[in-house]
């Protein structure tokens, strides 16, 4: 690994955001990791990532995939837009199937019926990815509400995605109508003018080309995902933005 890389101070908050944004069943496995993440993220400053990578307290395939996608992708530094191909695209779709998967085993769903369980693994499916929502409602505070819309795959699928928590450093970025990205039930960015539409397109059409991603999108076609029915997601969420004041 080249020693001139550095993940950026943006990128690093952005990551944070995703991090407070999974489960606490997600973070207990790399639980060190997310603190040590956490608190970088909190100094504001951008960092060399074969450092980054050297200190992280648990050894994480995750960060040595993000470096091999930033070297595929030909960028300098690992920044904002990096990080949202990443986690909206290919690579991080192949390893949530593989990692919904495990949690299946994990589970204990004996007494579930297969719709129920078939709904289960659409639902973290779907949220385990970041994807770019149109921005419909947003109550000037905490929580906000938008649309995913993909017409790039053989199907054109469209629902709404409601009650999603919002960091505070990222409130006053967040109006009606523009782009932004969610993970789990959180708005993790508000792309600024860096971003162009053709990078969103990118994403989309990553998110078409899986089968996987596609067959959740469209079973959420018909009933659109309400995260008052998840309210723990953003509980959880929450709590972590408290403690490292995101």
């Amino acid at each position: 690994m080249d020693r001139y890389t550095k993940i950026t101070k943006e990128a690093l908050q952005y990551l944070a955001f995703i991090i407070a944004s999974c489960t606490p069943l997600c973070r207990s496995k790399q639980e060190k990791n997310e603190e040590y993440v956490l608190s970088l993220a909190t100094r504001g400053k951008d960092i060399s990532f074969s450092k980054f990578l050297q200190d992280l307290p648990q050894k994480s395939d995750l960060y040595t995939q993000l470096y091999e996608f930033k070297k595929e992708q030909e960028e300098i530094d690992i920044n904002v837009k990096t990080l949202c191909r990443f986690f909206g695209g290919r690579r991080h779709i192949e390893k949530a199937v593989s990692d919904i998967a495990k949690m299946e085993c994990d589970l204990s769903l004996s007494g579930w019926s297969e719709e129920k369980k078939k709904g289960l693994r659409m639902f973290f499916t779907f949220i385990h990815i970041l994807v770019p929502l149109r921005i419909e409602k947003f109550d000037g505070q905490k929580r906000c509400s938008g649309v995913y819309e993909n017409y790039l795959g053989e199907k054109h699928v469209k629902f709404n995605v409601e009650n999603l928590m919002t960091f505070r450093k990222i409130r006053h970025q967040i109006q009606t109508g523009r782009i932004a990205y969610s993970h789990y039930a959180s708005i993790i960015c508000v792309p600024s003018g860096k971003f162009s539409a053709a990078v969103t397109n990118e994403i989309l059409r990553e998110q078409a080309k899986s089968p996987d991603f596609m067959r959740a999108a469209e079973y959420f076609s018909k009933t659109g995902i309400n995260f008052d029915k998840a309210a723990f997601l953003r509980e959880a969420a929450e709590k972590v933005a408290e403690k490292y004041n995101l």
